[in-house]
């Protein structure tokens, strides 16, 4: 029976999770909107459950995180409706903890931070969004802080940098890769000599099937 739920596991980093938890034999659950995008990503693997659901729908998500122990958040939004990151939040959440999942671990990103007040950003900068993007994103980080300080859910945030590595075509290195490749100039956005932190996305997925059964984290 699988106690890990990926919510969200469509994408790049959802594929290096499941690969990860595979590869160790363990059972795990993908839940999204779609039952035909699911079975045409997970079908094939022998580990893999999927279940749908409607996050406007309070017992829809309780009924997809019905029997989880540890759920892991990857939901995204379209551009220009980055206010729904928090919204989307809350709601999962209270699914949560109504179906008595004990932990959630949600993928977050740098947004939050806002500019760099140091030259290495660690996970004691300040937490000050300049963007409308990086304040949805803090809100739902926030939400995500205070369940834990409930005392009713686990709950963890893992930021990572870019990706890049297969399957990843929508990165920032993405188009140096192709230039390499061909043998032609490559373009980057911005100046090329600051340091840059960047993770390889298998390395992703081994990193988060080994974190969310780690009780320190």
């Amino acid at each position: 029976m699988e106690s890990i739920a990926l919510i969200g596991a469509s994408g790049s980093l959802g594929k290096s999770i499941t690969s990860a938890l595979s590869a160790k034999s363990t059972a795990y659950r993908v839940i999204g909107r779609s039952e035909a995008s699911l079975r045409a990503t997970f079908a094939a693997d022998t580990f893999a459950t999927i279940a749908t659901w409607n996050p406007d729908e309070p017992e829809s998500i309780r009924h997809a995180l019905a029997g989880i122990e540890t759920a892991i958040y990857m939901v995204g939004v379209n551009y220009g409706q980055f206010e729904l990151h928090p919204q989307l939040m809350r709601k999962t959440l209270d699914g949560a903890i109504s179906a008595g999942v004990k932990k959630l671990l949600l993928i977050g990103t740098v947004y939050p931070y806002g500019r760099p007040q140091a030259n290495r950003i660690n996970e004691d900068h300040p937490r000050q969004p300049h963007t409308f993007k990086g304040r949805m994103r803090k809100e739902q980080e926030d939400l995500v802080l205070a369940a834990h300080d409930t005392g009713k859910i686990q709950t963890a945030i893992l930021r990572l940098p870019d990706f890049y590595g297969p399957g990843v075509d929508k990165s920032f290195l993405w188009s140096v890769f192709q230039a390499a490749k061909t043998g032609r100039r490559a373009q980057l956005v911005g100046p090329i000599d600051t340091p840059h932190e960047f993770v390889y996305l298998p390395d992703a997925g081994s990193t988060i099937a080994r974190l969310i059964s780690e009780p320190g984290a």
